[in-house]
């Protein structure tokens, strides 16, 4: 019950804070991209809601780097729509800017 209290106040903090910071930059097709939830050497996963169904996800954002990096990419993409595990997130979709996937 403790932990649950403060796991709350620790989401209401990146919530208020999330808030201040917030501009159009942080929406995606249809999704409202929020707190970061962590980070790799080339990415960094937010929260995001889906403005259709309310639904909340991870979404990780990596920037586009050389023709080398498009290539893993696109290997770990076509992996990641292939795996299906209960204990590995499944992708969902792609989305693609000039700078990011």
């Amino acid at each position: 019950k403790e932990f649950e209290v403060l796991a709350d106040l620790i989401i209401y903090n990146y919530v208020v804070v999330w808030e201040r910071t917030q501009s159009e930059d942080n929406i995606i097709g249809k999704y409202e991209l929020h707190y970061k939830l962590g980070e790799g050497s080339n990415s960094i996963v937010r929260l995001a809601i889906n403005s259709e169904t309310g639904k909340k996800m991870a979404v990780k954002i990596i920037e586009k780097g050389d023709v080398a990096s498009l290539a893993r990419l696109d290997t770990e993409i076509k992996a990641m729509m292939m795996l299906k595990h209960k204990h590995v997130v499944r992708l969902q979709e792609v989305l693609e800017s000039t700078t990011h996937v």
